[in-house]
């Protein structure tokens, strides 16, 4: 019976935490407690259960938490001797006292920790050999080191992992030999032989005066904090990881429980769409800018062509007005050289009127038929300035003078200061035929904008949808609509500002909400009056109001 409790023992396999090994010993109290009942506790699964509780202290760091596992397993092992006391041989044998400070068997508590001395030793010979090691050999020692430790799922507590020899790649390894420098400064331990063996760190105290281990154990603990903040807050992405160290690191870890599982794959997955997106925004953007410098070489081609046609149209023009000048001097040398012709022919007319002849009379002749045939042609001579004068023409009529601000001024008057006069129409709210149950304004566009306006234009208690209507409009507020130029008097100018309305036959005043844009030109008004306005100024339908609106952008 006691061998086969023996063989069914797994190795080295402790519990969770302390609390399940405490849940457990709450258990089996309870089964004692029944041997009144004929339902008591057997041998093996008293030796099971000692063979676990032996494990998980050893993986404790705290001395309390090994004292109180030290201290369970003396109540059981005194349970089982009481029962039959030939077990303390065999019970010697399958739980041998190692330097852990946890035994089975024990007349009295085990040392819990190794003395300061000892644990000051330690941390010496652990801070000196990783002072004399290289930069390759460090990387090596910070690669080996997390699979000699495991962090439990339940407690976020470490413990010690013996790690098995054929998970090295071979005695040649760099980890191996790494290793067996470890074994000699006894900082590791050799579990079992041959091929079978495994290592373990000396002792538990080494995750906390190791500075190596306790950043590691840091590191580690910090990626579970980070896995468990993102899947307690909804697993959103902003608390994935970046690519980096840190995502390099946590994708070497063995020990992962279900959500550091999915974190990690997840964070990979978003680093992975995260630099697709960034190359394809860098191939948008280098895109971009081989298009701007395409455009901007163009551009830069056109300048130059446009420089040189310009100089060239530049010379043309030189050249040009070389050729008016040299003109204009040739018609002046000809028109001096006719003038003076022409002189002395009125000089041989004269002569021959006075009968002194001094050139062959044929020749003067000549000459008289000459200038007869030019006058005849209607031709003057060349080198005479032709008539510039401007034709009369009637002079631009002005044109009409119509307010930029409202459009199809067709039915208004113009005034001056920003004044317009036309018919009014008033706005029969409840029974105005042109109006539909589900007309909207073009000035108001949503209850906010409503509910901004002081005072208030819409009847109170009213169904409220996405937009207010005109027949929600209080009939007795003071609100109009015109034909407001936009670019002028923008919706937003119109919401902020009140619109003076005048009746010119009094002279009587009032600022009024404007709400909507109309009526329309062919109705022959110029403006929408509430009747709560027109009754304020003494408007009636059909009656001239005047409306007072800027002449250009306020």
């Amino acid at each position: 019976m006691i061998d086969a409790a023996i063989q069914s023992i797994p190795s080295s396999e402790p519990f969770d935490s302390l609390a399940m090994l405490r849940r457990q010993h709450t258990v089996l109290l309870s089964q004692q407690r029944s041997v009144q009942k004929g339902r008591g506790l057997s041998e093996p699964e008293i030796i099971y259960f000692l063979g676990k509780a032996k494990a998980t202290g050893r993986i404790l760091s705290a001395p309390e938490s090994r004292a109180a596992v030290q201290n369970i397993l003396d109540y059981w092992s005194a349970v089982l001797l009481s029962a039959n006391p030939a077990l303390s041989d065999q019970l010697g044998a399958l739980f041998p006292d190692d330097h852990d400070g946890v035994s089975v068997c024990a007349d009295e508590a085990a040392k819990i920790t190794m003395d300061t001395g000892a644990e000051d030793t330690l941390e010496t010979k652990a801070k000196q050999f990783s002072h004399s090691l290289d930069a390759a050999t460090s990387e090596t020692l910070r690669r080996l080191l997390p699979k000699l430790v495991r962090f439990s799922a339940g407690t976020d507590e470490f413990y010690l992992h013996a790690l098995p020899a054929t998970d090295l790649g071979g005695e040649t390894s760099d980890e191996s030999s790494l290793l067996e420098k470890l074994v000699k400064e006894r900082l590791v331990r050799i579990e079992g032989e041959g091929p079978s063996r495994s290592y373990v760190l000396a002792d538990a105290a080494l995750l906390k005066i190791w500075p190596e281990l306790r950043e590691i154990c840091s590191q580690r603990r910090t990626f579970r904090g980070l896995a468990r903040r993102w899947d307690s807050g909804g697993r959103k992405k902003e608390a994935l990881l970046e690519r980096g160290p840190q995502l390099a690191v946590g994708s070497s870890y063995r020990d992962l429980v279900e959500y550091e599982t999915s974190f990690l794959e997840f964070s990979h997955g978003a680093s992975d769409h995260r630099r697709k997106r960034q190359l394809t925004v860098l191939g948008l953007l280098l895109g971009l800018a081989s298009i701007l410098a395409i455009s901007f070489g163009i551009a830069v081609i056109k300048l130059q062509k446009s420089v040189k046609a310009l100089e060239k149209a530049n010379k043309a023009t030189y050249r040009a007005e070389e050729r008016v000048v040299s003109t204009e001097f040739r018609l002046a040398q000809a028109e001096s050289s006719q003038d003076g012709r022409i002189s002395e022919i009125l000089d041989e007319v004269t002569k021959v009127q006075a009968g002194v002849s001094t050139t062959d009379s044929s020749s003067v002749v000549q000459e008289l038929e000459k200038i007869v045939d030019v006058i005849k042609e209607g031709a003057w001579p060349q080198g005479t300035p032709p008539n510039t004068d401007p034709p009369t023409t009637a002079p631009p009529q002005a044109p009409r003078m119509v307010h930029p601000n409202l459009t199809q001024t067709a039915v208004a008057t113009t005034l001056q200061d920003g004044w317009q006069s036309g018919k009014v129409h008033l706005f029969a709210i409840d029974n105005d035929p042109r109006i539909k149950p589900t007309d909207t304004l073009a000035i108001i566009s949503n209850w906010r904008e409503a509910d901004a306006l002081s005072p208030p234009v819409f009847k109170t208690g009213v169904k409220r949808g996405p937009k207010p209507l005109v027949s929600q409009l209080n009939a007795g507020a003071l609100f109009l609509a015109a034909r407001w130029n936009y670019k002028i008097t923008p919706r937003r100018w119109l919401l902020e500002n009140k619109i003076e309305v005048r009746n010119p036959r009094t002279g009587k005043t009032a600022r009024a909400q404007a709400v909507d844009w109309g009526p329309s030109a062919k109705d022959g008004h110029l403006m929408d009056l509430s009747p709560g306005l027109a009754n304020a100024l003494g408007l009636n339908q059909g009656d001239l109001a005047e409306i007072k609106v800027p002449m250009s952008s306020p």
